[in-house]
Formats: C-alpha cells, sequence, structure tokens
C-alpha cells in the first residue's frame, strides 16, 4: 500500500515508510498511486506520483475526515452501539486510527468526544502495556507471573489518583506523551481537565482494553480498586498470546512448522530426511481435515520439495509429483499466487534433472520458463510500482543452471512474439505495459485494448509504427483519450488493417477519420458506435475509398444519416451487415437504395429508427439473404409492412425478426406471417399489444423451431396458448412472458417437462407464479444465466435455495416486490452462484441493511440494487 506523503522538517524520521494508507483510501483515488512514492525507486513518474499522493492525503485530511465527524455528530445520540462501531466506521472510510484526535477536532457531540478520547487512552495504555511485556522478555522474565505482574501493574497505575496520576495520566506523564506522538491535534480534546483522565470514560478505557489485549477480568475492576485500594494477580482471571497466527495456519501445523524451520539447521542428511518426511505426514493429516486451505497446501509442497534431493530416483520423482499437485491446488484456489508460481517452475526444473528422455526434459524446462513468466506477468499488471519501470529483471533465474536459463531463453522468444494480444480485462495497464508488449520484432496481427485509460495517441502511433506489417485487426473502443494524432497514426501505418472497432471512443472526431478512412482501403469490418462527435463528413468516406467493406456498424453514433447508408449500398458490393441502432434520422431511402443495389445483404439492424415506414420493409425485400431484422422501436412500421415480410418470394432466408414496439401491427397480419414463415428461430413481439391469444396458439403450432421468443405485454396471452408454447417450442433459450398476467404455475410446469434449454427467462410481472412451480422449472434447466421476476410477490426464499443449488451459471438476477424474501435466502443465493454479476432486490421490506452492506463490501463485482 502507498504511504502517507513525509512531513518536513522532521530529521531522522521517516513516517513515509511505514505510515500507511487504508485500502478503503487509495479506491476512492481517481488517479492510481504509486506504492513506491517519495522514496528513492519511485521509478520514471517520480514527481507526478508524488504529487497524486499528496493531493490523496490532501483529500483525506481536508474532506474524508470532516465528513466523518460530521456523520458520526449526526448519529452520535441516537447509535447505542457507538462505542463499538467507531473503529470500524473509520475503516469503512478509509481513515486510519491515528486520525481519531483530529475526528474529535472536527466533532461537536459530547458523548462522541467522549467516545474517542477514550479510544485513544485505551489504545495508549495497550502500548504502554505491551511496552513492559517486551521489556520483561528481553530481561529473561516471561514466566506467567510476570506478566501478570505488568497486567497487575498497568491497571493500578491507570485507577490511581493524586500525584502518581498526574505521573502517568498528565500532559508530560505517560499518556499525554503517547496522545501527543500518536494522535496528532489531539491537544485540545483535553478541554479543561488538568490530565487526561478527567476527559476520558475510565469503564470504557478499561473495557476496550480488555478487548484489545484479549485480559479476562474476575469482575469489575473499578470497583475492585475501589473497594480494595489495589489490583492483585487475582484479579486477572487470563489472558491469551498475542501470535495470532491461528488466523492465518491451522495450530496443528505448528509443529510441521517448526520441523521444517529446523531441519535448514541439521547437516546430517538421514535426520534432515527423518524431520522432513514427518512434517510433510503432519501437514498431509491436517489436509484430510481441511483440503482446501491455501497456506497448508504450500507448506506440504514445499516439504515435498525440498525432500525430492534427499530421495533416490523413483521416490524423487513421485514426491515431485506430489509436490506439483500440491501447488496446482493451491493455484485453483488463489490463481494469481506469484510465490507459488515461482516454486511450481522451481518443481518442473528439478523434474527436468530426474528424467532420462532429452525432448522431456528440455519440455520441462520450458515449462519452467513459462511458469516463472506468468508470475512475471502477473507482477507486470496489478503492481503499479513495477508497471512503471522502463526493465523488468529476473534475478531469481540468475540461480538457475545454465541448462535452465537455455530454457528460459527458448520460453521468452516462444512467449513476447505475441500474434495476439488482448487487454480488454486490464483496463489500468500503463501506456509503458502497452509498448513493451510488442516485443523487438513484433509479429502481432490482433490487438484488443478496449477500455485502456492509458491508450493514448502516442501509444496508437507506437503499436502502429511497429506492427505495420502484420496488424489486420485493432480494438480501440472505450478509448477515450485517443484524437486527431491516433487516427493520423492509422492513416500512415495500417494499410493492411482489415478490423476497426472504435466504439465509444468519443475524443474521436472528423478530423483524423478522413484521412484514415482514405487510406485504410483494405478494411472489411468497421464499427462505430456511440462517436458523439462524429458526422456524415468523415464517415461518407468510407462508401467512397473502403469497398471491401462487409461489415459497418454506427449504432448510437446520432450525427450519422441514412446518406452513409446509401452511399455504402452502392459502392460495396460485398457489403453483408448494416445496423444503425438509434440513428433517427435514417429513413426509407437507404433501404430501398439497399434492395436495388446489394445482393448480398444478410444482417440489418434499424432499432429506433423511428422514420422507417412500410416502404423501408418493401425495398429490403429485394434482398433475397436477408437471414437477420431488427426493426425494434420503428413505430411506423404497421400492417403493410408484415404482409410485404409474408409475400412467398420475399425474406426467404428470414430467420431471426425482431418487432418489439411495432405497435400498429394488428393480429392478422402476424398470423400470415407465422404461416408463411414457419421455420423462424427468433421471434420479438415485446410491447406489441394488439396480439391476440390466436397469435400465440399459431406460434405453439407452427414455429417449431423458435429458439428465442418475446410476448412482452401481449395482453392477449392467455394459460392454455402460453402452455402450448411451451410444449411445443421446445429449442427454446430464450423466453419472456413478461408482465402477461394470465401466466400461472400450469405453464411453468409445462415448462420443465418440456424446455430444459433456457438460458434466459423473464417472467416479470406475473404475479401468480409461485415458488413450488419456479423450482421445478430451475432443476431441469441448470443452464439458465438470466432470470427476470419483477413484481412477483409469491416468490420467496425457496426459488433462491433452488437457484443456489441448481443454476451455478446465474449472471444476472432480477426480483423485486417481495416480502417473504429475506438473508437467509439471498446468503444463499450468493454463495451457491459464483458467477453472480448483477442483482436486483428492491421493495424486499424483510432484507436487512446488514446483508446489503455484506454483498457491497465483500462481493464488489456484484452490482447489487436494493
Amino acid at each position: 500500500l502507498p504511504a502517507h506523503p513525509p512531513s518536513y522538517p522532521v530529521e531522522g524520521r521517516r513516517d513515509h515508510l511505514f505510515k500507511m494508507f487504508r485500502p478503503e483510501m487509495v479506491a476512492q483515488s481517481v488517479q492510481p498511486i504509486n506504492a513506491d512514492c517519495f522514496t528513492a525507486f519511485a521509478g520514471t513518474r517520480a514527481k507526478q506520483d508524488n504529487e497524486d499522493c499528496r493531493n490523496l492525503f490532501n483529500l483525506l485530511r481536508k474532506n474524508v475526515i470532516a465528513k466523518l465527524a460530521s456523520f458520526l455528530d449526526l448519529h452520535a445520540d441516537s447509535d447505542p452501539e457507538l462505542d463499538f462501531t467507531l473503529t470500524r466506521q473509520m475503516h469503512r472510510h478509509g481513515v486510519n486510527l491515528r486520525f481519531l484526535g483530529m475526528i474529535g477536532r472536527h466533532c461537536n457531540s459530547p458523548r462522541l468526544k467522549k467516545v474517542v478520547v477514550g479510544e485513544m487512552a485505551a489504545r495508549c495504555i495497550k502500548t504502554d502495556l505491551r511496552k513492559r511485556w517486551r521489556k520483561l522478555l528481553r530481561s529473561g522474565q516471561s514466566t506467567r507471573s510476570d506478566i501478570l505482574r505488568a497486567i497487575v501493574d498497568i491497571f493500578n497505575d491507570s485507577l490511581r489518583k493524586g500525584d502518581e496520576s498526574t505521573a502517568f495520566w498528565g500532559v508530560d506523564g505517560t499518556i499525554g506523551k503517547l496522545m501527543h506522538a500518536k494522535f496528532a491535534g489531539s491537544g485540545p480534546l483535553q478541554g479543561g481537565y488538568p490530565t487526561w483522565r478527567g476527559a476520558c470514560d475510565l469503564e470504557f478505557v478499561v473495557r476496550r482494553l480488555c478487548e484489545m489485549c484479549h485480559l479476562e477480568l474476575e469482575g469489575n475492576v473499578i470497583e475492585l480498586y475501589r473497594n480494595r485500594g489495589s489490583i492483585v494477580a487475582a484479579d486477572i482471571k487470563g489472558y491469551s498470546e498475542r501470535i495470532k497466527t491461528t488466523e492465518v495456519m491451522p495450530r496443528n501445523c505448528f509443529n510441521a512448522i517448526q520441523l521444517v524451520c529446523d531441519s535448514f539447521q541439521v547437516t546430517d542428511v538421514v535426520t534432515k530426511k527423518q524431520m522432513l518426511v514427518q512434517a510433510r505426514d503432519d501437514f498431509e493429516r491436517v489436509l484430510a481435515l481441511q483440503p482446501n486451505s491455501p497456506n497448508v497446501l504450500s507448506l506440504a509442497g514445499d516439504a515435498c520439495l525440498m525432500l525430492a534431493p534427499l530421495f533416490l530416483f523413483f521416490e524423487a520423482r513421485q514426491t515431485l509429483e506430489k509436490a506439483e499437485d500440491y501447488y496446482r491446488k493451491c493455484l485453483c484456489l488463489r490463481p494469481q499466487w506469484k510465490e507459488i508460481l515461482h516454486r511450481l517452475g522451481d518443481v518442473h526444473c528439478e523434474q527436468a534433472k530426474y528424467t532420462r528422455v532429452p525432448e522431456t526434459s528440455q519440455r520441462m524446462r520450458v515449462r519452467a520458463g513459462t511458469r516463472y513468466l506468468q508470475a512475471l506477468c502477473f507482477e507486470w499488471e496489478l503492481n503499479y510500482a513495477i508497471r512503471q519501470q522502463k526493465t523488468h529483471r529476473l534475478d531469481h533465474l540468475l540461480q538457475l543452471p545454465k541448462g535452465d536459463i537455455a530454457a528460459i531463453s527458448i520460453a521468452t522468444s516462444s512467449f513476447t512474439q505475441f500474434e495476439s494480444i488482448d487487454f480488454s480485462t486490464t483496463s489500468e495497464i500503463s501506456a509503458g505495459g502497452i509498448r513493451r508488449s510488442l516485443g523487438k520484432r513484433s509479429v502481432l496481427t490482433h490487438m484488443d485494448a478496449s477500455g485502456c485509460v492509458n491508450f493514448k495517441d502516442s501509444v496508437l502511433s507506437y503499436v502502429t509504427s511497429r506492427a505495420h506489417r502484420t496488424l489486420t485487426s485493432l480494438n480501440i473502443s472505450r478509448c477515450n483519450a485517443l484524437g486527431v494524432e491516433g487516427m493520423s497514426a492509422l492513416s500512415r501505418n495500417c494499410e493492411k488493417l482489415r478490423t476497426l472497432v472504435l466504439d465509444h471512443s468519443i475524443g474521436i472526431e472528423d478530423t483524423g477519420l478522413r484521412a484514415a478512412f482514405a487510406s485504410l482501403t483494405a478494411l472489411t469490418h468497421l464499427s462505430m458506435r456511440g462517436l458523439p462527435r462524429v458526422t456524415n463528413h468523415s464517415v461518407i468516406f468510407v462508401g467512397k475509398y473502403v469497398r471491401q467493406l462487409e461489415y459497418l456498424d454506427t449504432s448510437e453514433s446520432t450525427q450519422v444519416s441514412g446518406t452513409v447508408l446509401n452511399e455504402v449500398a452502392q459502392n460495396c458490393m460485398s457489403f453483408r451487415v448494416a445496423k444503425m441502432d438509434g440513428c433517427y434520422t435514417v429513413d426509407d431511402v437507404p433501404c430501398i437504395t439497399l434492395g436495388r443495389a446489394n445482393v448480398t445483404l444478410e444482417e440489418i439492424s434499424l432499432q429506433g429508427c423511428v422514420r422507417l415506414t412500410s416502404l423501408a420493409v418493401k425495398g429490403l425485400g429485394k434482398c433475397k439473404k436477408i437471414s437477420s431484422l431488427n426493426l425494434a422501436g420503428c413505430i411506423r412500421i404497421d400492417d403493410m409492412a408484415i404482409n410485404m415480410l409474408s409475400e412467398r418470394h420475399a425474406f426467404p432466408q428470414l430467420m431471426y425478426l425482431d418487432l418489439t414496439g411495432c405497435d400498429l401491427l394488428t393480429s392478422e397480419s402476424v398470423l400470415t406471417l407465422l404461416h408463411l414463415k414457419p421455420w423462424l428461430k427468433k421471434l420479438l413481439l415485446g410491447r406489441v399489444t394488439q396480439m391476440s391469444d390466436l397469435v400465440v396458439n399459431r406460434v405453439g403450432k407452427v414455429c417449431r423451431q423458435l429458439e428465442e421468443l418475446s410476448l412482452d405485454s401481449c395482453i392477449g396471452v392467455t394459460r392454455d396458448g402460453a402452455k402450448l408454447v411451451a410444449a411445443q417450442c421446445t429449442k427454446l433459450t430464450y423466453l419472456s412472458l413478461a408482465n402477461c398476467p394470465l401466466v400461472e404455475d400450469s405453464v411453468l410446469e409445462t415448462l420443465a417437462v418440456k424446455c430444459r434449454s433456457l438460458v434466459k427467462l423473464d417472467l416479470s410481472g406475473c404475479r401468480q407464479i409461485t415458488d413450488e412451480a419456479l423450482i421445478g422449472l430451475m432443476r431441469k434447466n441448470t443452464s439458465l444465466t438470466n432470470l427476470h421476476l419483477y413484481g412477483c410477490p409469491k416468490i420467496g426464499n425457496g426459488t433462491l435455495e433452488a437457484l443456489a443449488q441448481s443454476c451455478p451459471l446465474l449472471k444476472t438476477l432480477e426480483l423485486s416486490i417481495s416480502s417473504t424474501v429475506n438473508d437467509h435466502g439471498l446468503m444463499k443465493l450468493v454463495t451457491g452462484c459464483p458467477l453472480l454479476q448483477e442483482l436486483h432486490v428492491t421493495n424486499c421490506p424483510v432484507v436487512s441493511n446488514d446483508i446489503k452492506d455484506l454483498i457491497h463490501n465483500q462481493l464488489p463485482w456484484i452490482k447489487a440494487h436494493f
């Protein structure tokens, strides 16, 4: 973690080397914070990194602490558990406990000030107690009576009055000095009291001290001191040692760990072998009880790796295989554990020594090299400090024999000449990291840098200049830093580029694109979704120069009109796919031009093009190869357009049809379409409110090949019609019966029997369905990934438990307006569905705030809405 900036002038102190930021605070930073700020090895961007770190520290001191104090002030009088939750609230907001003094200075509530001063006092007393313990250990006094004596002394010093109390609690006393050293800004909290004792609650201080030092008392210490005048050792019921390794390592591993440590000091081979064998057996006994403990697995692998050189040939090979098995299990539990990857590479190097076949030995060494490189890549991508360095040194390889170093060089030459690079899942990778990935002699053909925040014009210029001979596919979507210079680099260097994706790169504008399209004449795939600054002035060059274009997507680029599609239709004879969703200026003319001039069109999507009429459908009818047609949201499409779709010679290969939101359609025209096009695989009729039960029955009787069907808000859907669809359309993977109020449990029972390939299911607004029917459906459709149950009040924990048991691939769940869903069901769901990404549980009054906080804090990859 990065440390706080240094405070000058204080000679001899290096607080910035050990006073770290909280991880919650680092997560609030807009800029990545280098963990090596203000050091001699901070990297090439030391000045900028130091400035970012200081800005984050100023944000903590001036904004975060003040806001947290105001929040605590607001709830100080109404929160009965403030004494116990203060430290947790500070950590949740990213504030270190060393800023307790500043929290107290910003607060106004007397109760909150008492709690803050009490917490500081308890921590100062704890520091003094541990200091006394360490002094006893250094002098050799480590018996139980010595430790109890130190505890008794600290209690007596805390509870005494008079001059002795001033010596302990005063400004120049033990607690006063610790307060000044540990908690900056704590001086004004003393108020008008002569010592710190009067400013805090002694009962709270004693309770917190016992909690932090794990002390057990016979009774109330303050009452005992008041009655007797002192505390004695008999009043201390017990204490626990400060060794907390039990949280990380099982206690029954301690003897085995001690044996491994002692074996390093043993020179006798037989004795060392016996100690390691006993340690390995102990680890295996622990693994029989806790098979999924990564720390024990790594220790067992270490013991086997140390044992291998002490055995003969065959026993050594078996021991190495066992070590490899343990390390692989570790990687299954923690995939990016760099140390285990290094040790697994060491295992492969040892295995290479124990093989008699030269080819196998070379393969093992190459495998070791890949493990070392894999660990290096994890370190390269995830560590902010290392990724800023210009070079990466493999110092651990210097300990290998010459043959192993040769194997590493073989692996390096094989694994750095990348033909395909995908950075789409590592958006934080630096510009230097992207440059280094090309290697010395680039053979790159495909690069996906979508979402990379550091992919700027200079990086694109470097990539295109190094890979201009081989690069054929480039995805730079959501790279908002790109601009005119980057597009100019494309026009200069990428004449062989065939695929270009620019989606949502909002910095791109017409100026650079004109020259790019004039040069990229080999393009076959072009996607420009969501580019608000791009207009017809540049995209019109696509039709003029890019004559081999097969795929064009300008969806959501609202300033691009149908003129572009008209130009492409006339000049690109191989044009197959057109997508202009959301381009509301597109009218009938480009569709008519496509029908006249283009015979290769296979897919067209015009969702939300509100100016389209039946003439557009008539014009597209001449394209005999169209298999997919999307007219969702085209509100002027009426029965005449459907009648043109239904003609015998029009759209003979149509398989995917989307008519969502075309509310002018009637049942009669759709019935004719279904009769003449029974081979449809996708039919979406959502929000076409005039559909009657006759259409639903015809779908069930005729369209046996349907894979996707939407009848969302079709109020004519009845129970019998829905059951017929469920019984006959057995190949369905997507089904939407949302807002069909007549759908009930019998429909789901039929679905459970007949449809066992469902992946997405939407039953929102079906108020009559219950848990029993859904449970049976879940058990038969184990590949379900999306389930929508908004507005189903009878659904409860039974459905959540069935999802957890039967649907491990679930990614999205929407379950709202339910009074029976509670914390137990949600815990079952999030633990049983490891791939869950979106969770909507709104208007469920029984769900507590605790489970909401738990999901938000412990499962951050789930986009939860409560």
